[in-house]
């Protein structure tokens, strides 16, 4: 009795050891493709700017852009470098494509996963999109944590879809257009299930969670929206853009050229810099 006790102890242990080791390497493995993701940068001798990131580094609150991608940029501050901040972001996309290939083969083959790494790094554009200082790399980010959890929620652990819940709602904040595409994504993966008919009542509901997550970042841009510009809008530049728009495609020019001639609108003014 004794003896069979402490036998299966002794597996328990192993089994837990086993299991440590396992997920010990599976992060050094995530952690060196995040790195792999960093060479570019690296080489480039400096992380990769845009003339948007002076704002995110410096957490500059503007009307056109939100601050919470600012925040997370905070951590190169924290460190007095932006390297930590690409560093974790490419964190963020090796840790993805690593639960990406879970789902899909149900069982992380790490040679293939770093070889697929290797490969984006030397042929696509991601290791310049995902070392550079713009809320832009949290678009693909919120892409895959959303395809996962809709279609792959089963496959992960309570820890990975709670992460992926949070990934997803701090990705639709990062960058204004996102909480757009995110509810364009969901309505679009509502077709496929329907055109799947595979338990289309659970689907669907978690397809609500999905819209429950952008809902739950739409409300809070719209309160700090409130706070630092006093408006309950989720873009309190959308005007401006629209303008914008509407000057690059001629359509604004015209319309002033032909009211400004028999009226005396404030903007005429500022006609001829149109």
């Amino acid at each position: 009795m004794n003896v069979d006790l402490k036998r299966s102890k002794l597996e328990l242990v192993e089994k837990y050891f086993t299991l440590y080791k396992t997920q010990i390497t599976n992060f050094a493995v995530i952690f060196a493709c995040a790195l792999i993701l960093t060479i570019p940068a690296f080489y480039n001798g400096y992380v990769f700017l845009f003339q948007d990131s002076a704002d995110y580094l410096a957490s500059w609150t503007r009307f056109y852009r939100l601050p919470v991608y600012g925040n997370f940029t905070y951590i190169g501050r924290i460190f007095g470098s932006p390297w930590p901040i690409a560093i974790a972001q490419d964190l963020i996309v090796a840790h993805l494509i690593y639960l990406v290939n879970k789902v899909s083969f149900g069982k992380v083959n790490l040679k293939l996963y770093t070889y697929q790494i290797i490969g984006l790094t030397l042929f696509s554009s991601l290791p310049y999109v995902s070392a550079q200082i713009m809320a832009d790399i949290f678009t693909p980010i919120m892409f895959l944590g959303l395809y996962i959890l809709l279609f792959h929620r089963k496959k992960i652990s309570v820890l990975e879809k709670n992460y992926l819940k949070f990934l997803v709602v701090f990705s639709a904040m990062a960058h204004i257009t996102n909480i757009y595409l995110g509810v364009g994504l969901v309505i679009f993966s509502a077709f496929v299930i329907l055109i799947r008919a595979e338990d289309t009542k659970a689907n669907f509901k978690t397809l609500g969670r999905g819209l429950g997550l952008l809902a739950f970042a739409a409300t809070y841009v719209i309160g700090l929206n409130a706070y630092y510009f006093s408006t309950w809008k989720l873009s309190p530049a959308s005007s401006v853009f629209a303008l914008a728009n509407l000057i690059q495609n001629g359509t604004a020019t015209l319309y002033l050229d032909q009211a400004c001639a028999t009226q005396k609108l404030k903007i005429c003014k500022f006609a001829h810099a149109i």
